[in-house]
């Protein structure tokens, strides 16, 4: 297995700075000499390292972001008509048509919102329209096209149109008295996951194949989707089910014609200046060794990737640390984005908004069997794009992309009999993929979150940790790691306000131009702190990855050379950190 070692410890080193030594096939950044000094280093261009580098910059801090990925944004991942990833809205086409394989809806009142509207980013979305907002699962309106499949004694299946009255009905008959049921079951017995109260549920009431299927794809929909964990691993805690499923809180579609979420996070990014370092391709190969010097480092990876044990700590981290990484849980959320050229292979409603579809047995349900409808909001191009999650989203991800395409096409020919298969499609794995192991976290059976989180997120000597996971409110949304970034950019100019300023190196930008940025509300480290997943796409030309990343507790002999304008009598070194890679951190955050 490829390791990463990182250590986190205090030493004594005569320069009293975090140094990062990258053993890579080039300078690592352009313009740059081979050992430049920071204040601060982020790793992870991501919306966490977007919003903690504008408040560092903004307060005056020397400082860096280094970014495994070729592109902006972490998990805010948009796919332009262009083909471009991730470029700001401004420098495509106003007809451009992204396609967002990750984060892809926005939500109101919170300081991410806020400060996007304010520095003019939310031009072309209506923040006082709901329309956009995904339609209730248990709405039974025609905002959603509900399916419903029967199979007969001879094996055929036939699959029918349900109408709003119909759902209403089974809301009622069915949604309604389960919800009851759990509430009931979790003040007598306390937690256990949904899949086990299904269970219980079957047996006490003596319900039908065809009500569990309503129940199964209700699950789905609403809970394994939305917090993308198996119904079995996930606690009965959440017993107000009829709130999740039916949440009034409006979130608007980013993902629309001219726009796009990680569009978007370029645009942030590239109206602040930032000083980004993108494409660090890392080897074993001898190379040239360049290092990069700073007195504090802000580090995301994602939970999945820490709980994969791809990363080594040297010394061990904290105990709570270690506890809240392996029992938190990591959910798995994928998409299948189809499009179609002709306008005339739009053979379904195109003003429902999602389509669902009840399958006639337990091992089919969830197989996707949702469907978002983005056309409207697309120009007018035909747009489906299947979600799926839990066990099944697992299991897809070892299919190729035509074997995934051909189990969706089942279920859309199902419903529409007509369809062609799409002219387009983008399908992603983020569970395999060896920089994230996960889509997001979800609270786990037994557990305290909050504390998990708290834990998880906690700052260790001069090293900060974020991202969504260590958010214990916003989880799973790009909120949590916008919050986080404020959150570690406090942490460290709290460490550096007691040192002398490093002044910044000449860097030439690749990417970015200049901007004003803005202060954003920031979380103590007596709330519950934030985190980003990280977000990097291994470049296949990368040989052998991953190394090692190392900090050592020991003291270290060093013929570094004390940095001109640092701390040298002494008073601050007992902090210092010494890092070396001898890989370059293919490590990033996501929203």
């Amino acid at each position: 297995m490829l390791t990463r070692v990182l250590g986190l410890g205090v030493v004594g080193v005569a320069s009293a700075l975090l140094m990062l030594t990258a053993n890579v096939e080039k300078a690592l950044v352009a313009g740059t000499r081979p050992e430049d000094r920071y204040d601060a280093v982020i790793i992870g261009a991501g919306w966490a390292g977007i919003n903690a580098a504008r408040e560092l910059k903004a307060s005056g801090v020397s400082m860096i972001i280094l970014e495994a990925n070729d592109y902006i944004g972490g998990r805010s991942k948009s796919i332009n008509s262009d083909g471009t990833l991730n470029a700001p809205p401004a420098e495509l086409p106003s007809n451009n048509v992204p396609m967002d394989m990750g984060s892809e809806y926005l939500y109101t009142a919170n300081e991410l919102k806020n400060y996007l509207r304010r520095n003019g980013f939310l031009e072309n979305i209506d923040l006082d329209d709901a329309e956009d907002s995904p339609p209730h699962v248990l709405s039974g309106d025609r905002s959603i096209g509900y399916f419903r499949q029967e199979r007969y004694i001879d094996g055929t299946t036939r699959t029918i149109g349900l109408i709003p009255n119909d759902l209403r009905s089974m809301y009622s008959a069915m949604w309604r008295p389960f919800v009851e049921y759990i509430q009931e079951l979790y003040q007598s017995e306390g937690e256990m996951s949904y899949a086990d109260a299904l269970e219980r549920y079957t047996a006490a009431r003596q319900i039908s194949n065809t009500d569990r299927q309503y129940l199964n794809l209700m699950l789905d929909a609403g809970l394994e989707i939305e917090y993308g964990g198996e119904s079995g691993r996930m606690s009965i805690w959440y017993h107000d089910l009829g709130a999740i499923l039916n949440n009034d809180s409006p979130i608007h579609l980013m993902s629309k014609i001219g726009v796009g979420y990680g569009n978007t996070a370029a645009a942030v990014a590239e109206s602040n200046d930032l000083p980004i370092q993108l494409n660090s391709k890392v080897t074993r190969h001898e190379g040239e060794v360049a290092t990069v010097r700073a007195k504090v480092v802000s580090v995301t990876v994602s939970l999945g990737v820490l709980k994969s044990n791809i990363i080594e700590f040297t010394p061990d981290l904290p105990a709570q640390k270690k506890d809240a990484i392996e029992n938190m849980e990591v959910g798995i959320f994928n998409k299948c984005a189809m499009t179609w050229n002709d306008r005339g292979a739009l053979v379904w409603p195109e003003e429902q908004l999602a389509f669902e579809l009840i399958t006639p047995t337990d091992e089919t349900s969830g197989r996707w069997t949702t469907f978002n409808n983005p056309t409207l909001y697309k120009g007018g191009k035909p747009t489906l794009v299947g979600w799926i999650a839990g066990d099944e989203a697992v299991r897809m991800e070892s299919q190729s992309d035509e074997e995934v395409l051909d189990e969706v096409m089942v279920n859309l020919e199902a419903m529409f009999p007509d369809i062609t298969r799409p002219d387009e499609v983008h399908i992603t794995r983020w569970g395999s993929d060896p920089s994230f192991m996960g889509s997001y976290a979800h609270m786990a059976i037994g557990r305290d979150h909050e504390q998990d989180a708290m834990n998880l997120g906690a700052r260790v000597g001069r090293i900060s940790f974020a991202g969504e996971a260590t958010d214990a409110t916003w989880y799973g949304t790009t909120v949590g790691p916008w919050k986080s970034g404020g959150r570690v950019a406090e942490e460290m100019m709290a460490i550096l306000a007691v040192e002398v300023p490093t002044p910044s190196p000449s860097f030439s930008p690749t990417e970015l131009n200049t901007g004003t940025p803005s202060k954003s509300p920031t979380v103590s480290l007596s709330e519950a702190p934030s985190m980003t997943p990280s977000d990097v796409d291994v470049n296949e030309n990368v040989v052998e990855p991953v190394n090692e990343v190392l900090v050592s507790n020991d003291p270290v002999e060093t013929n570094l050379p004390a940095p001109e304008q640092a701390d040298t009598d002494g008073e601050n070194s007992s902090t210092a950190i010494s890092v070396s890679i001898l890989v370059f951190l293919i490590i990033a955050f996501i929203n």
